[in-house]
C-alpha cells in the first residue's frame, strides 16, 4: 500500500485485529499481512480516507510456498527455543560435539 504519509496509517492499523503484521515497502510504502483478506481489502481505503490521505497503490501478494515455510519454521523454532539444550564445543563426552563439529 502506498500512501502519501505510511506513519499514520500504520499507526491505526497497530489496533485493527485483522492485521498480522506491518512492515516498510519500497517507495515509503506498506506491507500489511493479513488473513482476511476480503476484510483487509475493505477497510485499508476506508482508514486512508479517514486519515484525510491519498491512496497512491493497493495491491495484492499472496504467500509463496517459500514465506509459508519460513513461517512454519520461525514459529516452530520460536515454540521451542525455551526448552533447546545447546551443545558446546570444549564438552567431552558422550553425546558432545567435538572441536571440530562433529558429533561424537
Amino acid at each position: 500500500m502506498e500512501v502519501d504519509d505510511p506513519q499514520r496509517p500504520a499507526d491505526a492499523l497497530q489496533t485493527c485485529s485483522w492485521v498480522e503484521a506491518i512492515d516498510p515497502a519500497e517507495r515509503g510504502g506498506l506491507a500489511v499481512a493479513t488473513r482476511t483478506l476480503p476484510l483487509a481489502q475493505r477497510e485499508l481505503p476506508a482508514i486512508v480516507a479517514r486519515l484525510g490521505l491519498e491512496l497512491r497503490r493497493l495491491e495484492t501478494e499472496e504467500a509463496g510456498l517459500e514465506d509459508m515455510f519460513v513461517d512454519l519454521v520461525g514459529e516452530r523454532h520460536a515454540a521451542t527455543a525455551d526448552t533447546e539444550v545447546s551443545a558446546t564445543t570444549d564438552a567431552e563426552g558422550p553425546g558432545s560435539i567435538d572441536g571440530s563439529g562433529a558429533a561424537s
